[in-house]
């Protein structure tokens, strides 16, 4: 016979696991639920010297796998640079503002990008202020009591009062007084006005059903009611100039003036941004910097070990950063450098001077980029490196750093690199793990 005492407890297990398992599957459920199914849409933004901001279509997220933007539904023009479409431009996850796009074009080359109309949230916020304090004072009044309005001023103070309407005239004295709309009103419904409001309702009407069964980002131009709810509800200005058409080549000089760049993800239904930048003291972050600038002097050196004739100098233009894309106080450190070529030691005459060999030249340029993770006990553990010189990108692509991004939707951010090879440009995005780096997109691998 088994004891009460023991029943009681055998029933609290029980329902302690059961509880257990409740709030472990909602808890399952609520970050499914917050991940993006799509389409999410990744592209730059690059700020030129003289010209509109210019978006560059990177990848496309459709049903959690990804797909080259500038080619995905291109009927002509991709679904990712369909004008109107919004854009939010995050800088290391953080929101920096809206970028809508006005024209899709092509280089000469055939590459697609599109202009776009670039508006902080400062900007959006005094642009949409007129109309939210015109929205609040005709609540008021609509909400207020009743109010007489005074009618128009006389030409002059000794002149006549105007005469009644002659349908006043026929009142009797006993009948009650009837409120007229006041002249100045009236006059106000010029048929210039009901044109303007005409115009008005027929942009605030519903558009077109898309019929295509083509994914649909965040895009159209907002009525003046939904323009302060929807993100990016902003008034745009298309080009001139038929979208898809190659443009006209732009000057090299437009084309090098590139002030900064930025990635931007548009996406009705993902989550919101926030930033994924570590914040270090500068204790750690001199000690930090210390340790990952070893790590690359010591892949130059296996750099020049695995190519003779290699000899990389010290290190030149660091960019040292810092995220935290899991949210886990781990620090993920990215170090991007270059290198100058060393002059080769005296040799003396006895000795025959040996055959070059590989790379030897005063010209050459070494670059290094280094990903590495601070674990448990202090210490950096080196995720990937990539080192090359500007003689051999044939084999071994530049990698360049744009910056930390949430590309799939899952809220946890990734690492968006650009690598520059002979043939041309190409885009990766790195998930980032404790021990490696894992790819989640390669422009390039697509293309082949």
């Amino acid at each position: 016979m088994l004891h009460p005492a023991r029943v009681r407890r055998a029933t609290w297990l029980a329902v302690a696991a059961l509880l257990c398992v409740v709030l472990v599957t909602t808890a399952a459920g609520q970050r499914k639920s917050a991940r993006s199914k799509g389409p999410r849409a990744l592209a730059l933004v690059q700020w030129l010297a003289s010209a509109p901001p210019r978006v560059i279509p990177v990848a496309i997220m459709v049903d959690g796998r990804f797909y080259d933007a500038s080619i995905y539904k291109a009927s002509p023009v991709p679904m990712a640079l369909e004008p109107g479409t919004v854009y939010e431009v995050e800088k290391s996850g953080e929101s920096q503002g809206l970028v809508t796009l006005t024209d899709a074009q092509q280089t000469a080359q055939g590459a697609w990008f599109s202009d776009g109309r670039y508006q902080t949230h400062a900007q959006l916020a005094a642009a949409h202020a007129p109309r939210k304090a015109a929205k609040s004072n005709a609540a008021a009044e609509l909400g207020g009591p009743p109010r007489l309005r005074r009618g128009p001023a006389p030409a002059s103070a000794g002149s006549e009062p105007a005469p009644a309407p002659a349908t006043s005239a026929a009142r009797g004295p006993d009948e009650p007084p009837v409120l007229r709309k006041p002249a100045s009103e009236k006059q106000a419904q010029t048929p210039a006005a009901e044109g303007a409001r005409a115009t008005s309702a027929a942009s605030t009407s519903e558009p077109a059903r898309d019929e295509s069964g083509r994914p649909i980002l965040r895009r159209g131009r907002p009525s003046a009611e939904q323009a302060e709810s929807l993100p990016g509800g902003v008034s745009t200005t298309v080009a001139p100039g038929k979208p898809g058409t190659p443009a006209a080549a732009p000057g090299k000089a437009a084309l090098t003036a590139v002030s900064h760049v930025l990635p931007a993800i548009s996406d009705a239904s993902g989550p919101p941004p926030h930033s994924y930048l570590f914040d270090w003291s500068p204790q750690e972050k001199q000690r930090l910097t210390s340790a990952v600038e070893a790590l690359a002097l010591s892949a130059l050196a296996d750099y020049a070990r695995a190519h003779p004739g290699a000899r990389p100098g010290k290190l030149d233009d660091v960019q040292v950063r810092a995220f935290d894309v899991d949210y886990n106080n781990s620090p993920d450190i990215v170090l991007t450098a270059s290198a100058a070529h060393t002059a080769q030691p005296a040799i003396p005459a006895r000795r025959p001077a040996p055959a070059a060999v590989g790379t030897n030249s005063a010209a050459t340029t070494y670059w290094v980029t280094v990903v590495a993770r601070e674990d448990l006990n202090g210490d950096l553990r080196k995720l990937k490196v990539w080192v090359t010189d500007n003689k051999h990108l044939d084999a071994f692509p530049r990698v360049q750093l744009i910056d930390a991004v949430d590309a799939d939707g899952d809220g946890r951010g990734e690492l968006l690199f650009r690598e520059i090879s002979d043939v041309g440009r190409s885009y990766v995005i790195y998930r980032v793990t404790p021990d490696y780096l894992t790819s989640l997109f390669n422009s390039a691998e697509l293309e082949q």
